[in-house]
C-alpha cells in the first residue's frame, strides 16, 4: 500500500492537472442551479472545455522546470490557491449573483450591492478541498524516494500547446465568431456567471483585471466634458412654472415597466376587444403622453433602467450598464432621497443579470429586490407571472417608510408572446392566435389584466389615494422583433400596422383628471418630469440631466438610436442640438461627466 502511495507522488503533476480540471467543470456546473448549491447540469461546449483545460496544464507546466520537492510544493500551493478563488468566488456570487474582482478596491461602491454575507457555506463545497487532503497524505507518506529531475521538455511541448490552444480558441470565438455568438471569451456577456462559465476562474479574473485597470488607465478629454457641459447648458430652458409643478408632491412614486409595451395597443381594440381595458380606464385619471418614443441604445431594458433614472443617453457599441457598470450618475432615487423618499428596486432576475444589482445600488436605490426576494410559484410568458410579481410586490410596499420610490419591471409579455393557452383571454381567429401578432396581444392583455389587479390592491391597503403610478414601455415589442413575422397578415383592418417606436408613458394618479399631452419625448425626459411633478425644489439635478420637463416645455422634438429626429425642432440649431444627443451621450459615460464636476452631495 506504501510502495502504491509512493507511485502515485511521482505523479503529482498529473494527478493535479486532473483534479483541478474535474473541480473546475464541478465549479462551472454549480451555475446552472439558481443558488450554486447543486450541479444543475454541464456545459457541452467542446471548445470550452479545450480553453479551460489549456488554462490548467499551462500554469501546470511550470512544474516540469522544477525537481520534484519544488515542484510538489508549487502544485500543491497551486491546487489550494485555485481551489481558494473558486469558493470564494462561490461564496460570493451565492449573495450578490457576481464574483470578486480588482474593481472593488477602486470601485467601493459597486461592492456587496445587497449587504449580504459573505460566507455563504453550502454542502457541496466539500468537495472542492478532498483532493487536497488526499495530497497531504501523499506528502505525508513520502520515503526517501528519488529527487526526479525536471522535464525540460515536457515543459516546453506542453507550455506551446497550452498556450497555442488559448490563443486558437480566442481567435476563433472572440475575433472569427466561429460560434455566432453562442460563446464569447474575453468579451462582456448578459451575466457575470456566463463569463465565469466560459473562461473558468483563473481567466475570468484576468479578464476582469484587464477590464478594471484599462478604465482606469482612461484619459478624461477636458474638451469633451466641455461640450457635455455646454450641450447642458444649452438643453436648460427658462420657463416659468406651471399647473404642474408639485402636483404629486409628498405622495409615492412606482414606476411599473412593463416588458416590451408599445403605444399603438392603447385604446385600441383585436376583433372588437380591448388590449388593454384597465389602462384605458385609468387614462381618465392619468397624464398620458402619446408621443414617447424608446431611446434604448446598446440595449434594450437594462438601457431603459437607465435612461429613466439618470437622464442620460447610453451607449451604442456596447451596452453600458454591462461595459461602464463603474461610472456614477445623478440619479432619480439620489433626487427623490433629498426629498425624503425611500427608495426601491424590484425586478425577478439575478443580481448579476444584465448587472443591475451593482449599477442600481450605484443609482441610489436603498433596496434591490432580486430573484431571491420573491416566490417563484407561477410562471407565464418568458418568466414569473405578473401576477405573483404584482401580487407579492404589493404586500412588500406596506412595510415601505413612507413616502417611496419604486421601479419595479415585469416579465410575461417579453417576446417571443407563447404565453400559455390558460392565459388568453382574448377570442382572436386561430391564425392570429399562433402567429407573433396574436400572442403579442394576448400577452399585453394579460399583464394588463394584473396591472389592474395591483390597482385594486393598492385601493384595499389604503396606499392609492397618496401614490402615483408612472407605467410605461421598457421598449417595443412584436413590431421590433417580429415585424417580418407579422408584416403580411390582413386582420381587423390592419390598424396595427407600422413601427413607429412609440412607447405609452401614462402618469396616474387616483382622482384627478385625465390628459392627453403631445409633447415629443423619450425614456431620458422621464426624471427631469417626474421630478418637476413632485415639486422638487433643487434645480441642481439639471446640471446633469439630457431631457426636458415634459409637461413645461417650449421643445417639441426628440431622438432614436437610428438618428431619426422625432417631432419638429423650433431652428437649425435646435435640430443640431437634438441631432448631437446621443455622442453627447457617449462623452458624458466615457469621460464620468458626473464625476469630473464634483458629484454633487
Amino acid at each position: 500500500m506504501k510502495s502504491r502511495l509512493i507511485n502515485l507522488k511521482n505523479w503529482f503533476r498529473e494527478l493535479n492537472i486532473i483534479s483541478i480540471i474535474i473541480k473546475t467543470i464541478l465549479f462551472t456546473s454549480l451555475f446552472y442551479s439558481q443558488d450554486a448549491s447543486s450541479i444543475g447540469g454541464l456545459n457541452r461546449d467542446y471548445i470550452v472545455l479545450i480553453y479551460k483545460i489549456s488554462i490548467i496544464t499551462l500554469l501546470i507546466s511550470v512544474s516540469y522546470m522544477m525537481k520534484e520537492k519544488k515542484a510538489v510544493v508549487y502544485c500543491f500551493f497551486l491546487n489550494i490557491i485555485y481551489t481558494l478563488i473558486m469558493i470564494l468566488d462561490l461564496w460570493y456570487y451565492r449573495g450578490n449573483f457576481s464574483f470578486w474582482g480588482i474593481k472593488f478596491i477602486f470601485y467601493k461602491d459597486l461592492f456587496n450591492p445587497y449587504g449580504s454575507a459573505l460566507i455563504n457555506f453550502k454542502p457541496i463545497d466539500v468537495i472542492f478541498v478532498v483532493d487536497i487532503v488526499v495530497f497531504i497524505a501523499l506528502f505525508l507518506f513520502r520515503r526517501n524516494s528519488s529527487n526526479i529531475p525536471s522535464r525540460k521538455k515536457v515543459f516546453l511541448g506542453m507550455l506551446l500547446l497550452s498556450l497555442l490552444s488559448i490563443i486558437t480558441i480566442e481567435y476563433l470565438v472572440d475575433v472569427k465568431d466561429i460560434t455566432k455568438g453562442d460563446i464569447k471569451l474575453f468579451k462582456r456577456q448578459w451575466s457575470y456567471k456566463i463569463n465565469m462559465m466560459s473562461l473558468g476562474p483563473v481567466a475570468y479574473h484576468v479578464f476582469e483585471a484587464y477590464d478594471t485597470v484599462n478604465k482606469l488607465e482612461r484619459k478624461k478629454d477636458d474638451k469633451e466634458i466641455s461640450q457635455v457641459k455646454q450641450w447642458i447648458k444649452d438643453n436648460k430652458e427658462t420657463v416659468p412654472d406651471n399647473e404642474y409643478k408639485g402636483i404629486f408632491k409628498g405622495k409615492n412614486v412606482i414606476f411599473l415597466q412593463i416588458e416590451s409595451m408599445e403605444n399603438f395597443v392603447i385604446n385600441k381594440k383585436a376583433g372588437g376587444q380591448e388590449i388593454t381595458p384597465n389602462l384605458n380606464k385609468m387614462l381618465n385619471n392619468s397624464l398620458y403622453f402619446d408621443n414617447i418614443f424608446e431611446q434604448n441604445n446598446g440595449g434594450n431594458s437594462i438601457d431603459c433602467d437607465m435612461l429613466v433614472n439618470t437622464s442620460v443617453f447610453t451607449l451604442g457599441d456596447r451596452i453600458t450598464f454591462l461595459d461602464e457598470g463603474q461610472v456614477n450618475y445623478y440619479s432619480l432615487p439620489k433626487l427623490l432621497k433629498k426629498n425624503g423618499y425611500y427608495t426601491v428596486s424590484a425586478k425577478v432576475d439575478q443580481g448579476g443579470d444584465w448587472n443591475w444589482g451593482e449599477t442600481h445600488k450605484l443609482l441610489g436605490f436603498d433596496e434591490k429586490w432580486d430573484y431571491t426576494k420573491f416566490k417563484h410559484d407561477e410562471y407565464v410568458g418568458f418568466g414569473l407571472s405578473d401576477r405573483t410579481f404584482l401580487t407579492q410586490l404589493s404586500d412588500k410596499i406596506k412595510a415601505l417608510p413612507k413616502p417611496f420610490y419604486l421601479m419595479a419591471a415585469t416579465e410575461s409579455s417579453h417576446g417571443p408572446f407563447n404565453i400559455d393557452k390558460d392565459h388568453r383571454y382574448l377570442s382572436l381567429p386561430e391564425n392570429i392566435d399562433k402567429n407573433f401578432l396574436g400572442g403579442y396581444f394576448q400577452s399585453l392583455n394579460y399583464s394588463d389584466k394584473q396591472i389592474g389587479m395591483f390597482v385594486d390592491k393598492l385601493q384595499n391597503e389604503g396606499l392609492l389615494d397618496n401614490t402615483v403610478l408612472v407605467i410605461y414601455g421598457d421598449h417595443c415589442g412584436v413590431h421590433k422583433y417580429y415585424n417580418d413575422k407579422i408584416k403580411d397578415l390582413n386582420y381587423d383592418g390592419n390598424w396595427w400596422e407600422g413601427y413607429d417606436r412609440r412607447i405609452p408613458l401614462i402618469i396616474y394618479s387616483k382622482g384627478m383628471s385625465g390628459k392627453v399631452i403631445h409633447s415629443y419625448g423619450g425614456q431620458v425626459d422621464f426624471m427631469p418630469t417626474i421630478s418637476y411633478l413632485i415639486g422638487n425644489e433643487d434645480k441642481s439635478y439639471m446640471d446633469y440631466a439630457m431631457g426636458r420637463i415634459l409637461v413645461n416645455t417650449k421643445k417639441n422634438s426628440t431622438i432614436v438610436k437610428t438618428g431619426d429626429l422625432k417631432g419638429t425642432p423650433s431652428n437649425d440649431a435646435e435640430k443640431k442640438h437634438v441631432e448631437d444627443s446621443y455622442s453627447i451621450g457617449r462623452k458624458y459615460i466615457l469621460n464620468e461627466y458626473y464625476k469630473s464636476q464634483g458629484e454633487a452631495k
